[in-house]
């Protein structure tokens, strides 16, 4: 058992991934000595077949070698700071009570994309942590709250740089689970702050990982030809409850936003995806005690509601809620999300306090003090002349219902069914000079089946 106390650490996507591919691909097989003589690679294609046939993976043995040594650590009170900018002041900072690590080597199924029931050996890292709270600077960010972490690695094989990468999984995959209610605050200039981190920390790309790269290829044609479905980690996380209290900079507050069984899927293959959904959602405005007004929940439910009762429901088995972000190398973002068979309370105030909360909180850049994707340089040229980089929005609401009322208690209602569909496309000003850009908002009765334009306005 190695104890640890008082450890401090930063957070840096790339640096972190590129020191993970140095250890594994690296310093490992450095200690091993060369894992690919000439009778391993001959048996594995007799195995499989040569040339340009179709390969056969039905009997193929990875034949992974267990360099395995049992590990448990405890580390006390550790903290882990996650910046924008490793020079820059800011930082969310996660303090922990106790982390507690064990490995272990176990079989999993799922890496074979072909033969979803084939074995292969996985280092599995357990780790526990125990009393962890969110801070940014010197502000409370959320409860305290327990997680658990899951990290699958292969274990070393000597052929498995031999299969194209979409045959097989390759990737580390990191799963992440909170299993009671978590609550987080969020003013919007947290919410400004943790945008910089995802473009300038977890989706930055400085372009230089041809540099960094540690793995040995018998055919690095072959691997560039697979790069594109190349899955560097998969993180899986998943919150039981979820609950983002809104609140402008000067403590004004906006909303309650929650999700039942939040689920977030991130995968990294140099573009990169995150994949979030929930299986109930619901938006509440004003605080009347321990109750709270609806303004966006699931159609079978009533229009106010006791927390209490969101916290202690059963998990429900539809989700209403799908967001798609996508990342290219770049830095032009797509956000696709779509709300589905749920009741709107049409509150024009608050719609717009939303819109502002989350629109204005959008990051501006400085390419001489940020450097976001796209500050450097590719063939002499800047990759953008506008750090502030392509970004198309569509929030969809499908078989939907929207009420319209001037009552305080929502008891004389005007109900729409409708399809509501909204884009937003932020260009490159350089690029789209001289274009002129288009925002549709469209409908359309589900009871006729015939889309309606409601709205197109040109600028």
């Amino acid at each position: 058992m190695l104890n640890i106390e008082g450890l401090t650490l930063f957070y840096q996507q790339q640096n972190v991934m590129r020191i993970k591919d140095y250890f594994f691909d690296q310093f490992l097989d450095a200690l091993t000595g060369d894992k690919k003589p000439v009778e391993i690679k001959e048996m594995w294609y007799s195995t499989i077949g040569k040339g340009n046939e179709k390969k056969d993976y039905t009997h193929a043995d990875l034949q992974q070698e267990e360099r395995y040594s049992h590990v448990e650590i405890k580390i006390s009170e550790p903290r882990i700071l996650i910046k924008d900018r490793p020079h820059f002041r800011e930082a969310l900072i996660l303090n922990v009570k106790t982390v507690k690590l064990i490995n272990s080597i176990e079989l999993s199924k799922g890496r074979w994309y072909e033969y979803p029931d084939k074995l292969v050996k996985e280092q599995y890292f357990k780790i526990l942590l125990d009393e962890v709270q969110l801070f940014y600077n010197n502000i409370t960010l959320s409860n305290v709250f327990p997680m658990k972490v899951g990290i699958k690695n292969l274990v070393d094989s000597p052929v498995a740089d031999e299969i194209p990468y979409d045959e097989f999984d390759k990737a580390i995959h990191i799963d992440l689970v909170c299993d009671q209610l978590l609550k987080l605050m969020l003013k919007q200039s947290v919410y400004t702050f943790f945008l910089r981190c995802l473009d300038l920390n977890i989706n930055f790309d400085d372009s230089k990982q041809h540099e960094y790269e540690f793995k040995n290829f018998f055919d690095l044609e072959k691997f560039e030809m697979n790069k594109q479905s190349f899955i560097s980690m998969r993180l899986d996380v998943i919150i039981k409850k979820l609950c983002l209290s809104l609140y402008s900079d000067d403590n004004m507050f906006i909303a309650d936003i929650f999700y039942d069984h939040a689920k977030i899927i991130f995968i990294d293959k140099g573009i990169k995806e995150v994949k979030i959904t929930s299986n109930r959602f619901y938006v509440l405005e004003e605080r009347h005690g321990a109750c709270q007004d609806i303004l966006i929940s699931p159609i079978k439910s009533s229009n106010t509601v006791l927390t209490s009762e969101l916290t202690s429901q059963k998990q429900g088995h539809f989700n209403h809620y799908d967001m798609m972000v996508v990342t290219s190398p770049d830095g032009d973002k797509s956000i696709i999300w779509t709300v589905e068979k749920v009741k709107v309370i049409l509150k024009p105030y608050i719609i717009k306090k939303l819109l502002s909360f989350f629109m204005d909180a959008m990051p501006d850049y400085d390419f001489s003090v940020d450097k976001p994707n796209g500050y450097y340089k590719r063939n002499g040229e800047l990759m953008s002349k506008d750090p502030n980089n392509k970004m198309t929005f569509i929030l969809e609401f499908k078989n939907s219902l929207y009420l319209l009322t001037d009552d305080t208690r929502n008891e004389k209602v005007i109900v729409m069914e409708t399809h509501l569909c909204f884009n937003f496309h932020r260009e490159n000003y350089e690029s789209c000079k001289g274009k002129s850009s288009l925002i549709i908002f469209r409908s359309a009765q589900k009871t006729s089946g015939k889309r309606v334009q409601t709205r197109k306005d040109e600028e």
